[in-house]
């Protein structure tokens, strides 16, 4: 066991020698075996995944859940190869691995599974339709802006919250209105996302002119408005300091700032 979970660490040409002595183990009758095989796997992504991985990753029957979720981590870190995605698909269908799967597309834009994730949009569990509005804005196709927007005001503070950093993502005249509107949440999480994604996406003259505006928008509390100023004056106040539309963004937003 320690030197399975001591494999990672290797570097990595030794521990791409060592995988098909690892994948001998994936069918391990032993969980915590057969588990730490699962996180020491390092293969190529221009490799064929493995029949071994393949039965692993697709059999719901006498296989243990765990093993199933980091599964699906691992072919996730194997990149963006040709098959990832059509195997990660199906498992959407799956209600204990649905969550893992639109966590693992947001690395893994790929236009095919842009209708899927669409879908999952509606779905209950917050986690999956959090992830799956920013796996939309990682795909950045104009499609599924109106879907996104739809369910905006139909979720809880932590899915708009994401909702609002990957409309962010999109370049269409139709995103800038629901950003400016979303300032006024009642969520401060949420305002202050709208915030941000502003200072990221606007110039800085851009965001005075947005500034100046404020006052004249009569559905944006004063405290919301307060709120706004400070978190973009605090930007302003030393010259042209905001990141701007040039800056390198991530579309993966943390769980702890500004929840």
């Amino acid at each position: 066991m320690a030197a399975i979970e001591a494999l990672p660490l290797a570097g990595q040409g030794l521990a791409e020698r060592l995988s098909p002595l690892v994948f001998e183990l994936l069918e391990d009758p032993v969980a915590e075996i057969r588990n730490a095989a699962i996180k020491a796997l390092k293969f190529d992504a221009s490799a064929p995944v493995p029949p071994v991985f393949l039965r692993l990753l697709q059999s719901s029957e006498g296989t243990d859940l765990q093993a199933r979720r980091l599964a699906v981590q691992a072919l996730a870190y194997r990149g963006r190869a040709d098959d990832t995605v059509p195997l990660l698909l199906p498992l959407l269908n799956e209600s204990t691995l649905t969550r893992e799967v639109t966590d693992a597309l947001i690395d893994l834009p790929d236009r095919r599974a842009l209708a899927p994730l669409m879908t999952q949009l509606d779905h209950e569990d917050d986690d999956c339709c959090a992830n799956a509005a920013l796996a939309l804005a990682a795909i950045g196709d104009s499609e599924a802006i109106e879907p996104l927007i739809r369910t905006l005001n139909k979720r809880e503070p932590y899915v708009r919250r994401r909702i609002v950093w990957g409309l962010s993502f999109f370049t269409s005249k139709r995103v800038m209105p629901v950003l400016t509107e979303s300032l006024s949440d009642p969520a401060p999480s949420v305002a202050r996302t709208a915030a941000r994604a502003l200072l990221e996406t606007l110039t800085p003259a851009q965001i005075r002119a947005l500034l100046c505006r404020l006052p004249l928008l009569r559905r944006l509390p004063a405290p919301a408005r307060e709120l706004l100023r400070r978190e973009l004056g605090q930007e302003l106040e030393e010259g042209d300091s905001s990141p701007g539309p040039n800056c390198q963004r991530l579309v993966r937003l943390g769980t702890i700032e500004y929840e």
